[in-house]
């Protein structure tokens, strides 16, 4: 099966004995024929392999790349050394000037760039170990100084003011802190590129920075209202329209901090979500469905605190689980963003989603007091970098394909005997936090956020109970190439969230 048929040697190589050998004899140090086919290694013929959300799919041997563990192609290649080709003067000061000239451009280059090559540098992280802080698309950080925590930029008011009797004192207090989010988006229609817009809600907060005593005004809306945007514009209800700054964004809260030219604006105050009540009433203030209908408000109550409300894909798989606040204050298309505020004028929640068009009265904002914290982080570092609050539990992949470690998988991959029990890597999706760290295929996961792993059923059950989001460490075994012994490495990285 692994000898070449003489025949086709003859076609390919013609009647020269001398050539002929070539392709047939392998060098003395490396191996002889009966060896070279004891150890030219063949993947498993077909093998039913489990991803990480419990899906399985058969991968053939004739479509599985042929690739050792280390990266060198199974079996053995042989080839031979071609005659040198002879010099010519020209061609030697041909190479002269190209070489003088690649040296002047590289001396030039360092010149000029080297001083923000190694600025740059100081601010990269160490072996993936870290991640970056994203940076803030030319919007200076509050403060220009690190913080060891997330900073209280941006509070809650523990003394709420005194509560309108009027929705219409009500509203004439909010609304001028009440703003349009329009999004200059790019999309493809099947045929071609051409833009759009983005249609949302927003509101003005303030923040004093607690080193510097620096205060800043922002205006906070939805990430999905911005996402993607080549610019954002940001319209007050009096029509005076300014181009909005990205500060940072998360889609997992689905949370967006903006930044604006203009000073004497009106903020609104966060309130204190944990206190709600089912029964107690607030009001939705925002631009449903067409920007003619901007400044829209609507009333209603709470009619559900700490809802589990579960978020799933096109595919309906569930990506992120958010406890929210439930509301009967009507929702649409384009209130999203949008303050939902008590009768003390107090912003209790960001107005996200509407359940279904199929239901009624059934609308669902982000609370304030969970919310506060992502804004203070995207404030501060332009992303979020530490998720001290678990009102968004997202769904975590680890964007591989494994197998658990069996005697047939052993003997079909070539492991050894010294391969430890664990999940085989088949796969790993470039781009994906494991694979930045490191992990390659085939290597064996052993252990997962301080827990040990034999099976592929233990990997998803640990990785479910991390959630995205979370740094964790992962264990690995390597195994050797050809008859070199494997070795353990260990990694940390932060689970990615399943989109």
């Amino acid at each position: 099966m692994y000898e070449k048929d003489e025949n086709l040697n003859k076609e390919q190589t013609g009647t020269n004995e001398e050539t002929k050998a070539v392709f047939n004899t392998a060098p003395e140090e490396a191996h002889s024929a009966e060896q070279g086919k004891e150890d030219f290694i063949l993947p498993p013929q077909g093998r039913y392999t489990c991803y990480s959300d419990g899906s399985s799919k058969n991968i053939s041997a004739a479509s599985r790349p042929m690739y050792s563990p280390n990266g060198a192609p199974y079996g053995y290649a042989h080839s031979t050394t071609a005659p040198k080709p002879q010099k010519s003067i020209l061609g030697v000061v041909l190479a002269s000037v190209g070489i003088t000239l690649l040296i002047c451009a590289l001396v030039w280059g360092v010149v000029v760039y080297g001083p923000k090559l190694l600025s740059a540098d100081k601010n990269s992280t160490n072996g993936g170990e870290e991640s970056a802080v994203a940076a803030q698309s030319g919007v200076e950080k509050l403060n220009g100084a690190d913080y060891e925590s997330i900073p209280e930029i941006v509070t809650i008011n523990p003394t709420p003011e005194e509560g309108y009797d009027s929705l219409v004192d009500l509203y004439n207090k909010c609304a001028p802190s009440c703003v349009t989010i329009k999004s200059t988006v790019e999309y493809n229609n099947g045929f071609y590129t051409q833009e759009g817009v983005s249609l949302g809600s927003g509101f003005v907060i303030e923040g004093k920075d607690p080193k510097t005593e620096k205060t800043g005004f922002y205006i906070i809306t939805n990430h999905h209202v911005i996402e993607d945007a080549k610019s954002i514009d940001v319209k007050f209800y009096d029509d005076s329209t300014y181009t909005a700054t990205l500060i940072g964004s998360d889609e997992m809260t689905d949370i967006a901090v903006l930044s604006i030219e203009k000073t004497d604006l009106v903020p609104l105050q966060f309130g204190d979500s944990d206190s709600l009540m089912v029964g107690q009433w607030v009001v939705a203030i925002g631009t449903p469905s067409d920007e003619e209908f901007a400044g829209t408000m609507s009333y209603g109550i709470i009619s559900g605190v700490n809802r589990d409300l579960q978020i799933t894909n096109s595919y309906g798989s569930v990506v992120k689980t958010m406890t929210v606040i439930q509301t009967t204050a009507t929702l649409n298309p384009g209130n999203s963003g949008g303050p939902l505020i008590d009768m003390s004028g107090q912003v209790v929640g960001i107005n996200a989603m509407k359940l279904s068009e199929s239901y009624e009265s059934m609308g669902f904002a982000l609370p304030a007091s969970s919310a506060k914290n992502i804004i203070n982080s995207l404030i501060a570092f332009g992303e979020v970098v530490d998720r001290t609050d678990s009102f968004v539990v997202g769904s975590a992949k680890l964007g591989i394909t494994g197998a658990t470690v069996s005697d047939d998988i052993k003997d079909d991959y070539r492991l050894g005997e010294d391969c430890p029990d664990g999940v085989l890597v088949t796969n790993v999706s470039r781009g994906t936090a494991v694979y930045e760290a490191g992990l390659s295929i085939y290597d064996v996961i052993t252990e997962f956020d301080g827990k040990e792993i034999k099976t592929i059923e233990e990997l998803q059950a640990a990785i479910k109970e991390a959630g995205a989001g979370k740094k964790v460490v992962l264990k690995f075994y390597r195994p050797g190439r050809l008859k070199e012994e494997g070795d353990y490495h260990t990694i940390s990285f932060v689970l990615d969230y399943a989109n």
